[in-house]
């Protein structure tokens, strides 16, 4: 990746999304970055899980990592703001941003996703409106049910607190609230989560490259498509009971209503064992 080009580009964007706010706005403080850690080690240093995988399957993994999975936020806090903003409070915030990106590049893969396999068409057309179900819903989840109204509240908070301390504490209780109701302090569905995200970018991966080479075995792609789709269901089926058994031990409604709308007719819900 070519990161000042990606630099620019994204500095271009976010002065042209704030234009209308502020005739000249520009910030030196925020930039884009290749992060040295991987989403799954930036969470174990947050969250101090005993493991996602084993330690030395994280790091292994970690070095052959690259691009759009090491992309990342970087916000120098400007004094006095710096007395305020801890570096911890950053890192977590740093770390909503790697996950909301990543679920935003599934999502425009998936999107542009083409098909011209023959008879592999509906399969992998159905495949990839599930997979989008998945990624736009937790998404929406994320921000909508989580991110936006904590942050609303977190602002009432701040209207009323007197002192450095407790300016500080709020905001990182707003960014510790929004990790765990994010559902990234849970080990077993982070897990599904990287799993079932990487499967929308080998299916995609795999759909480009057949569509390109029309001399592939058709007998070897079909068993890549069902080896895809087997997986993802196993990963889906777990993904709902891991949601549906945290939304009874919170008495969480949100993730109720995140349960239905990915499992609308109980199809998977018959699975779960």
């Amino acid at each position: 990746i070519n990161l000042t080009r990606v630099q620019n580009g994204f500095q271009s964007a976010f002065e042209d999304s704030f234009s209308t706010l502020s005739p000249s706005i520009h910030n030196p403080s925020l930039k884009l970055f290749l992060s040295p850690y991987s989403i799954q080690e930036q969470l174990l240093k947050i969250t101090k899980y005993a493991s996602i995988n084993t330690q030395d399957e994280i790091s292994s993994k970690s070095r052959e990592d690259c691009g759009f999975d090491r992309l990342s936020l970087q916000y120098s806090v400007p004094f006095p703001l710096d007395i305020v903003i801890e570096s911890h409070t950053i890192m977590k915030l740093q770390l909503l941003f790697r996950i909301l990106l990543e679920f935003s590049r599934c999502e425009k893969i998936l999107l542009e996703l083409t098909m011209n396999l023959k008879h592999f068409d509906r399969r992998i057309s159905l495949l990839k409106r599930q997979m989008l179900l998945y990624v736009q819903s937790l998404r929406e989840y994320m921000t909508l049910n989580v991110i936006i109204p904590f942050w609303k509240r977190t602002e009432i908070k701040l209207n009323s607190i007197s002192t450095v301390y407790e300016t500080s504490q709020i905001l990182n209780d707003f960014a510790d609230s929004c990790i765990q109701r994010c559902l990234l302090s849970n080990s077993r569905i982070v897990q599904l989560i990287f799993g079932m995200n990487e499967l929308c970018i080998i299916i995609c991966g795999l759909v480009s490259r057949s569509s390109m080479n029309a001399d592939d075995d058709d007998k070897k792609l079909s068993s890549f498509v069902f080896k895809i789709e087997s997986n993802f269901e196993q990963y889906f089926v777990r993904f709902l009971d891991a949601l549906d058994s945290s939304s009874l031990l919170n008495a969480d409604e949100s993730l109720r209503q995140l349960c239905t709308k990915l499992d609308f007719n109980q199809y998977y819900s018959s699975k779960i064992q």
